[in-house]
């Protein structure tokens, strides 16, 4: 695999290159290993990989390690991405839609003009390996991420962090809301008609589908 050197927040970052057959085959390996609960396949060390206008939709990255990635222009409708990592990954003009994000990690990502519209960022409530609930849940923390000119229209930030994010002309029409955190978020030009806001619904709130 080749590498490049790549600027991110005053620093420089390893971007790993590899021909696009080795990415694919890579994440079929944690594709596997997801399913087969870590019995097949591999774990996929995917952080800072160059993955521009790759071809994964409904690919199953939960939990994967995105950290830094490129994703610019990245087909990944359906995509399951709950619990992943990808923070400070770069997802500019991405196309999300229908995404399960529960509970994944955007820090300080850049995700301008992103398609996200009905993906679910909300929270995802922990499990021990027999399905068993802990009690605990993981919100989806956006904090200090670039969403400016993002299509969130009809997507779930139930609980998210979006605190110090850039929203500036974001669509949230009819995005959902409740409980998110925006402390210091940049909403000028956004669109938030019929969004929904207020506190944290109870699981069977949550759960109702929305009246059209």
């Amino acid at each position: 695999a080749r590498a490049e050197d790549h600027l991110r927040d005053g620093g420089f970052e390893t971007v790993q290159r590899m021909p696009r057959g080795d990415s694919r085959k890579k994440i079929a390996r944690y594709e596997r290993w997801v399913d087969t609960q870590g019995e097949q396949g591999q774990r996929a060390m995917l952080a800072n990989t160059e993955l521009s206008n790759s071809e994964l939709a409904g690919t199953d990255l939960s939990a994967a390690d995105l950290s830094g990635a490129l994703l610019t222009g990245a087909r990944m409708t359906g995509c399951k991405l709950s619990m992943c990592n990808l923070a400070h990954a770069d997802l500019t003009r991405a196309n999300l839609m229908n995404a399960d994000m529960r509970g994944i990690n955007l820090t300080g990502a850049t995700m301008s003009r992103a398609n996200l519209r009905k993906a679910d960022l909300g929270t995802v409530k922990g499990r021990d390996s027999k399905g068993r609930a802990t009690g605990k849940t993981w919100r989806a923390d956006l904090s200090g991420a670039d969403l400016s000119r993002a299509n969130l229209t009809d997507a779930s930030l139930i609980g998210a962090k979006l605190d110090g994010a850039n929203l500036v002309q974001a669509n949230l029409m009819r995005a959902d809301l409740r409980g998110a955190s925006i402390g210091r978020a940049n909403l000028r030009l956004a669109i938030v008609l019929d969004a929904l806001t207020g506190p944290m619904p109870d699981r069977k709130a949550a759960l109702k589908p929305r009246t059209p």
